[in-house]
């Protein structure tokens, strides 16, 4: 949306597979991206959209993010966001957290449906930094 940014590379983040090759990255970075991208409620992109980032960053590599947290009014103040995209919905990615929540909380098994694993490295209410755990 800035025209001086000129970057390597224009996608539309909702077509996957993202245009990058396995193992590509240490690191991603999505700073007030990820709630412009997929839809709330659509957990087959959510959950095909990290196993895609898992897929092209290197093992042990490191996705760190940030969007609105939840009591701001630009969570869904702001047209162009589509999701909430705060701490707990990346409870979802670690797989080690089903074992705690199932059969004490409602928290639904989507385990099946993805691949990757993730661990969280740092979270507050205003980004997270999550770590990709596949083996090299």
């Amino acid at each position: 949306m800035t025209p001086e940014v000129n970057p390597d590379l224009v996608w539309n983040l909702e077509d996957l597979p993202l245009p990058f090759k396995d193992n590509s990255f240490d690191e991603i970075h999505a700073y007030e991206v990820l709630e412009h991208v997929g839809k709330q409620g659509d957990w087959k992109f959510f959950f095909k959209q990290f196993d895609d980032f898992a897929r092209i960053l290197k093992p042990n590599g490191i996705l760190a993010a940030t969007s609105p947290n939840y009591a701001s009014p630009w969570v869904w103040g702001d047209p162009g966001h589509t999701r909430f995209m705060g701490q707990q919905v990346y409870t979802f990615l670690v797989r080690e957290e089903y074992d705690k929540q199932q059969g004490k909380t409602a928290m639904t098994d989507y385990r099946p449906y993805f691949t990757s694993s993730w661990l969280p490295v740092f979270a507050n209410e205003n980004g997270i930094v999550i770590q990709n755990l596949k083996d090299g």
